[in-house]
């Protein structure tokens, strides 16, 4: 399938210099002081670039809402992380880490250390000679420290990738239906035919598949999040503390159920969805 997302995205900030991360922050690079420094603003209302998903689209090969999930599956690994305080490393980029008062720091790889020394050919060997670097400068006491957060940074790693490639080979699975559900079926009006089909229920018509329904700012942030990524969402209200997101979508009665399990698999998480499932009105 090509480049994995965590390259990816250090691709598409060098090229567009800057990239969101959804509900945590902003990376820029600064041109005014120099090409190669990168900051970090922290802004949980921060929600991904249009751009960003037609970019991991163009580069994968895979569909907008396919890079939206993996990319959603990714956001979510990097909030683990920060949420038990360990820290997160960016491929290409640099790592950042929550401390005890809600506050994440970000620490930026030394990239000119790693060009005068000229030794590194891969990006696996860049983060390693980093870390070496780091705990050859550090005596005593820091040095185990730093060999400490190598040692959780490549567990954790390895258990991001696990996650993300379970993740990828369900979204792939789930491709087709996705296809079939964003090209409904229309019956054919004033025909026999349609109105024996009708006497069967297989009559279409527009349902909501709710797919959340929670309070401001989630739900504001959730439904600004799916609109950039080009998906016809749509949200209501009725006391102006509860709302609810859903997909309109015109389709036969007897596909509603296929359609609601993939809806469901898809992008309802059970915190904010009482069944657990997309429900339908």
């Amino acid at each position: 399938m090509g480049l994995k997302i965590p390259s990816l995205l250090a691709q598409y900030l060098t090229t567009y210099k800057h990239l969101n991360i959804t509900g945590i922050g902003i990376f820029v690079i600064n041109e005014k002081v120099s090409l190669s420094q990168i900051l970090f603003i922290q802004d949980y209302n921060t929600v991904a670039d249009k751009e960003l998903i037609n970019f991991l689209s163009s580069q994968t090969g895979k569909m907008k809402s396919l890079c939206a999930a993996d990319f959603n599956s990714h956001v979510d690994l990097i909030n683990q992380f920060l949420n038990i305080g360990k820290p997160f490393f960016f491929t290409g980029i640099g790592h950042l880490v929550k401390i005890k008062s809600g506050q994440i720091n970000f620490t930026q790889i030394n990239t000119e250390v790693v060009h005068k020394k000229n030794t590194i050919q891969s990006e696996t060997g860049f983060e390693d000679l980093i870390f070496l670097k780091r705990k050859i400068m550090i005596h005593g006491s820091k040095s185990l420290m730093w060999l400490i957060i190598i040692l959780v940074l490549g567990i954790g790693i390895w258990g991001g990738l696990e996650f993300y490639a379970k993740r990828k080979i369900q979204n792939e699975q789930k491709e087709k239906s996705i296809k079939e559900i964003t090209t409904p079926t229309y019956a054919k009006p004033n025909t026999p035919s349609t109105i024996e089909q009708d006497s069967m229920g297989i009559r279409n018509r527009t349902y909501r598949f709710i797919i959340e329904e929670s309070t401001n700012p989630r739900a504001f942030i959730r439904f600004n999040l799916l609109k950039s990524y080009g998906l016809n969402i749509e949200m209501f209200t009725k006391d102006s503390v509860l709302f609810k997101l859903y997909f309109p979508l015109k389709v036969a009665t007897a596909d509603t159920l296929r359609i609601k399990d993939s809806l469901s698999a898809l992008y309802v998480n059970p915190i904010f969805t009482k069944p657990g499932k997309v429900t339908i009105e």
